[in-house]
């Protein structure tokens, strides 16, 4: 059994300098993973549809909500460094 699955994750810190992570939302593209989630493993799974297009230097990732109330995509192409520009300092 396979599925496409998306965790949606904000990095949160505390003042006492304890870090973590919250997560809003799961999309899955699987009935079964909507159904026994928060069941079987943690958290609620929504149904979505996913378009995933993969190669050697590229990426695509798109999901779309059911309901159409939550969409997200993603293009990337593998790189040799991180631009000079980029919020990342470190590729580690």
């Amino acid at each position: 059994m396979q599925s496409e699955n998306a965790v949606h994750r904000i990095a949160v810190s505390w003042g006492d300098g304890q870090e973590g992570v919250y997560i809003p939302r799961r999309d899955s593209n699987s009935r079964f993973n909507t159904l026994v989630g928060g069941r079987l493993f943690p958290g609620t799974h929504h149904y979505a549809t996913f378009d995933v297009e993969e190669t050697e230097t590229d990426l695509h990732v798109s999901l779309t909500s059911d309901r159409g109330d939550t969409y997200v995509e993603v293009d990337a192409q593998v790189a040799d460094a991180i631009p000079s520009n980029s919020a990342f300092g470190l590729l580690e």
